[in-house]
């Protein structure tokens, strides 16, 4: 089954696995928006979109006049059985909001 995706939402995707790896961290400030047009030859639109669509899912934040920012990594489950507790989701929250 083939998955129809856009360039933004494929942009969005590249940007959340670059946060899941780590290759962001935390607080980091993401590339500009005329930067990551240039890197993947698309629109300024586009990576706006891309940067909406992660602050929309909670992975980063917008900085007036300053750019994004790394907010986190989603929760992934850490045991065999992939189940999260309710105390691990509680605690990760938590570590977000320090």
């Amino acid at each position: 089954m083939v998955i129809n995706m856009t360039k933004y939402e494929y942009l969005a995707q590249l940007l959340e696995q670059d946060i899941i790896n780590h290759k962001y961290k935390r607080g980091e400030k993401l590339p500009s928006i005329q930067t990551l047009s240039k890197q993947h030859h698309c629109s300024k639109e586009t990576v706006i979109k891309a940067y909406q669509l992660l602050v929309h899912q909670h992975l980063i934040y917008a900085k007036a006049q300053s750019g994004y920012y790394v907010l986190g990594s989603p929760v992934l489950p850490t045991s065999s059985t992939h189940h999260f507790s309710l105390e691990t989701c509680s605690n990760h929250i938590d570590s977000l909001l320090e």
